[in-house]
C-alpha cells in the first residue's frame, strides 16, 4: 500500500484545492473551442505514415473525389488517378466507418454525440457527397453483406476501408491468440478494394 500512496501523494491527489491548477477551471473549458483545435492538431500530428505509393497521400481536393470509406480501423485506397484529375465523392466501407459505440470501447461511460467523429463523419465534412456502407455492422464480422460493399465502392477513386477488433473481440486481459482479421472482414478488404 504504501507505494500506492506515495504515488498518490506525488501526484497532487491530496493537495488542498487551493493547490490543484485544474480547481480554477469550470465546465465552459471542457470541449471548448480552442482545446478541441489543440487536440484535432495534436490527432493530425500523432499520424505515422508508414507507406506512401505513387504519392497517393495527402488526399488533394476531396470535394471532388469519389472516396469509398469501409468500416474498422485501417485504411485502404484504390488506384488513384493523377492528382490533376478531379475524383468523385468519398465512399467509407467497414464495422467501424460509422459506429461510436465500438470506437469507444470500454473507456467512456456516457459519450456525447455531438463530439464523436466516425470515419464517415469525419470525411462528411470535408465532401458533399460521402456514402458509407459497413458490409458488417459489428467487428466479430459474422453476417457479411458482399453486394453492400461491392456497390459502395463501385466506382470510387479512393476507398476507406476501416476494420478492427473492438472490445467484442479482445481488452486489457483478455487478449487474441492472433493479429489475423476476426470473422469476414479480410473478405470485406479484399471486396472493398478488388
Amino acid at each position: 500500500v504504501r507505494p500506492l500512496f506515495y504515488t498518490r501523494l506525488r501526484l497532487g491527489e491530496f493537495d488542498p484545492p487551493a493547490m490543484n491548477p485544474y480547481s480554477a477551471l469550470g465546465l465552459g473549458h471542457v470541449q471548448s473551442p480552442a482545446h478541441r483545435a489543440l487536440a484535432l492538431e495534436a490527432a493530425v500530428k500523432s499520424f505515422v505514415l508508414l507507406k506512401n505509393e505513387r504519392d497517393t497521400l495527402p488526399l488533394r481536393d476531396l470535394g471532388a473525389r469519389r472516396v469509398a470509406v469501409s468500416a474498422g480501423h485501417a485504411a485502404s485506397k484504390r488506384g488513384l488517378p493523377p492528382r490533376a484529375q478531379p475524383l468523385s465523392a468519398p465512399q467509407v466501407v467497414g464495422p467501424f466507418a460509422d459506429n461510436p459505440r465500438i470506437l469507444f470501447g470500454d473507456y467512456a461511460p456516457v459519450p456525447e454525440p455531438q463530439y464523436i467523429y466516425t470515419p464517415w463523419r469525419g470525411l462528411e465534412t470535408l465532401a458533399a457527397n460521402v456514402s458509407v456502407a459497413a458490409g458488417c455492422r459489428e467487428p466479430p464480422c459474422q453476417h457479411y453483406t458482399p453486394a453492400e460493399v461491392e456497390a459502395a465502392v463501385r466506382g470510387a477513386d479512393v476507398v476507406i476501408v476501416c476494420l478492427g477488433t473492438g472490445i467484442d473481440l479482445e481488452t486489457e486481459g483478455r487478449d487474441r491468440e492472433d493479429l489475423s482479421l476476426p470473422g469476414q472482414q479480410l473478405q470485406l478488404l479484399q471486396d472493398a478494394v478488388r
